[in-house]
């Protein structure tokens, strides 16, 4: 085997795996990435301090869409004392189904809003979170729902 060939034969599965980790998001115009922290694929920020982030989360495999679903509204409503807004099934431009919710918390600093869509593929769960004050997150709703789907 040639030096190369033991190179590629090393290097390309690495390069494959960190390919099927990518966040298939674009970031919102007016965001710029930032240093993503721990299990953070994409992390970016908006001027106003609104945050969005993608994760990917590993799924057993009785993991469906629909107990993310649930077991999402359940902790951040019953466990969190989230207000949830609204919530509906969405699809992404590569047909993968999905479901986002929009939930609303009273701070002490005021009120936040936090976007988040949750996708399973196969082995992987997939969050797309955005958060941040009830008025700057709203202005970019349109955006960010843009950049998801």
């Amino acid at each position: 085997m040639t030096r190369a060939a033991g190179l590629c034969s090393g290097v390309l599965p690495i390069l494959l795996f960190a390919g099927c980790l990518a966040p298939r998001i674009d970031v919102p115009a007016g965001y710029v990435t930032v240093p993503a922290g721990d299990g953070e694929l994409l992390s970016a920020v908006s001027p106003d301090g609104n945050r969005l982030r993608v994760r990917h989360h590993e799924n057993p495999p009785e993991g469906t869409l629909e107990f993310w679903r649930e077991a999402m509204q359940n902790e951040l409503v019953a466990g969190r004392g989230h207000e949830l807004l609204e919530s509906s099934a969405i699809a992404g431009p590569d047909d993968r189904p999905g479901w986002e919710f929009l939930f609303r918390v009273d701070r002490p600093e005021g009120a936040y809003l936090y976007l988040v869509t949750v996708r399973v593929d196969g082995r992987t769960v997939e969050t797309v979170e955005a958060g941040g004050t009830e008025a700057a997150l709203r202005e970019d709703l349109p955006e960010l729902r843009r950049a998801v789907r």
